[in-house]
C-alpha cells in the first residue's frame, strides 16, 4: 500500500517538476531575447518606451522610477541591467540543474527503488546545487545594490536637504543551509536503506 502511495505522489511531483523546468526554460530564454535588446537598442527612443510601460528598480527599500532612470549614465545602467540579467540567468540555470536532478530522483522512486545508489548520489548533487544557488543569492543582491548606487546621482534622486546619506544593510537568509542538509541527510537516509536491502539480500542468499 505504502509503495504505491509513493509511486503516484512521485509521479504527481514528477509532472510539476516537469512544468517547472519548461517554465525556466522559457524564463531563461526571454532573459536571453532581452539581454539582446538591451545590447541593441538600450539608448534608443523605443527602449524608453519599453522602459516607461513596464519597468521600476527597486534598491532595498526605495524604488526608481522611469523619469529618474533617465537622469542616470546610460552607459553605467545598461552595464548594471546586463549584470543583473546575466546574475538572473545564472540564478535559472542553477535552477535548471537543480530541476533536472530532482527528476532523476523522482524516476527512481516512481519505479519502486527510493534506494537505488542513483538517488544518493542525486540527492548529494542536488543539495550542493542548493547551496551554490543559495550562497550566489545572498552575494549577487547586495553587488546590484551597490553597484546600482555607485552610478546613481543622490540629487536627481532623492531630496539631498532631507536626504544625505543612504546606506545599504547586507541581510543573509539562510534557509537554504537548511534546505540543503535536509537534502543531504535524505541521501544518507537512502544509503542506509540500500544497505538495509543488499543485507536481507545476503541473508536470503545465506538460507
Amino acid at each position: 500500500m505504502y509503495l504505491d502511495k509513493m509511486k503516484s505522489t512521485a509521479n504527481i511531483l514528477s509532472i510539476l517538476v516537469k512544468i517547472a523546468g519548461v517554465l525556466l526554460w522559457i524564463g531563461a530564454g526571454l532573459i536571453v531575447v532581452l539581454a539582446g535588446l538591451t545590447l541593441v537598442m538600450f539608448r534608443s527612443d523605443i527602449w524608453m518606451k519599453m522602459l516607461e510601460q513596464a519597468m521600476t528598480i527597486q534598491v532595498q527599500g526605495f524604488t526608481l522610477t522611469v523619469d529618474q532612470l533617465r537622469a542616470l549614465d546610460p552607459t553605467a545602467l545598461r552595464s548594471w541591467f546586463l549584470m543583473v540579467l546575466a546574475a538572473g540567468l545564472i540564478m535559472i540555470i542553477l535552477s535548471i540543474l537543480e530541476v533536472q536532478t530532482l527528476s532523476r530522483v523522482l524516476e527512481r522512486v516512481k519505479e519502486g527503488r527510493p534506494f537505488d545508489l542513483s538517488v544518493q548520489e542525486n540527492l548529494r548533487k542536488l543539495g550542493t546545487l542548493v547551496i551554490i544557488s543559495g550562497v550566489l543569492g545572498a552575494v549577487i543582491q547586495p553587488l546590484s545594490n551597490r553597484m546600482m548606487m555607485r552610478i546613481a546621482d543622490l540629487s536627481q534622486i532623492f531630496n539631498t536637504e532631507t536626504v544625505s546619506n543612504v546606506t545599504l544593510n547586507f541581510r543573509l537568509d539562510l534557509k537554504f543551509v537548511i534546505s540543503a542538509l535536509v537534502i543531504f541527510l535524505l541521501s544518507h537516509v537512502a544509503a542506509y536503506g540500500r544497505e538495509l536491502e543488499n543485507r536481507a539480500h545476503r541473508t536470503e542468499t545465506a538460507e
